[in-house]
């Protein structure tokens, strides 16, 4: 695929380009690519960006919401999923109210010590478990672990409980699998739950645990490292697989990256205003590029080079975490 000149980007789908050096900054097409929004609002070196009524985002260890701090967490980078009005800040095992902005933990533990006890002391112990990816459906948390091989899902409605097994609708949920290798990412896609590893799929289809169907296929799944470029649009999920990006609406996928030639080496992260998937990518030579592919035409086109590592969005607005200080 030749790059493009910005008269020909524009032509073909109405964007102009704004570059601009601030680390997050809003991304739209239009007469205006983009407006900044980044250090002057207090965002800089980022580590995940959401939205809910707000840019909320991770910066160092701080949790920001619209740019004020609203509670500490862990350096590294996060994975969020939002339940009901909970967002779910992982590997924390964190949870903000979106309401109330209160940043709570999801485990908890009681020791007594005072009664009489024939092991001399009761512990009660919420334990969450470990996963390696998280998101949400049918207002659970779903994830799953590559060290236990598991896939779980929380109580209805309750982040923070995966330990209820009473035989009702509300339960949580766990099940072992038995495929190899690890987990690359996990998302949900209509009435189901995609669990990725690089060969293979677990599909989770119903509504409660009793209802619960997992199917397994053995086809081009997510490739490591590359699970930020995991996007749902129109009911087809958009992803990078080991020899090129793929859409997947159930069946098997379809690489619709054939035109470029190979992209075995091709790290990223991706975004999507509803209509188009932006994906900013790098080659095997570290050059970073970001593509555009429109679904309704089929088209790819290349705008410019920029290294985009989160995005978040807002109705048709896309915000995105650029890799600071910009080359």
């Amino acid at each position: 695929m030749t790059e493009l000149s910005q008269q020909a980007i524009t032509t073909i789908l109405g964007v102009n380009v704004l570059k601009v050096p601030e680390n997050v900054f809003e991304h739209n097409d239009g007469p205006v690519f983009g407006r900044s929004n980044g250090k002057q609002d207090g965002y800089e070196n980022c580590t995940a960006l959401t939205v809910w009524d707000g840019l909320i985002a991770v910066q160092g260890t701080d949790l920001l919401c619209e740019g004020k701090k609203v509670g500490t967490v862990s350096q590294g980078e996060k994975r969020f999923a939002v339940v009901n009005t909970r967002l779910v800040i992982w590997p924390d095992k964190l949870s903000l109210d979106l309401k109330t902005l209160a940043l709570s933990a999801m485990e908890a533990q009681l020791e007594c010590s005072g009664g009489t006890f024939e092991t001399g002391a009761l512990t009660l112990k919420r334990s969450v478990p470990d996963m390696d990816f998280i998101c949400e459906s049918e207002n659970r948390l779903c994830g799953c672990s590559s060290r236990a091989q598991t896939i779980y899902a929380s109580a209805l409605g309750d982040v923070n409980n995966f330990n209820v097994f009473q035989g009702v609708s509300t339960d949580s949920f766990a099940v072992a699998v038995g495929s190899q290798g690890d987990f690359t990412g996990c998302c949900r896609l209509g009435s189901s739950v995609l669990f990725f590893k690089q060969d293979t799929l677990h599909k989770m289809l119903g509504s409660y645990p009793a209802e619960y169907c997992m199917y397994s296929y053995v086809l081009e799944g997510v490739r490591a490292g590359c699970h930020k470029t995991m996007q749902v649009i129109n009911e087809v999920l958009f992803y990078m697989g080991a020899h090129g990006l793929y859409a997947y609406s159930g069946g098997s996928p379809s690489l619709i990256s054939a035109g470029f030639g190979a992209l075995e080496n091709v790290q990223g992260a991706a975004g999507s205003d509803g209509e188009r998937y932006y994906l900013s990518c790098a080659d095997a030579a570290g050059d970073w590029r970001l593509l555009v592919y429109d679904t309704r035409a089929g088209l790819w086109v290349q705008e410019d080079r920029l290294h985009c590592v989160d995005f978040a969005r807002a109705g048709a607005l896309k915000t995105c975490r650029r890799r600071y200080p910009p080359a």
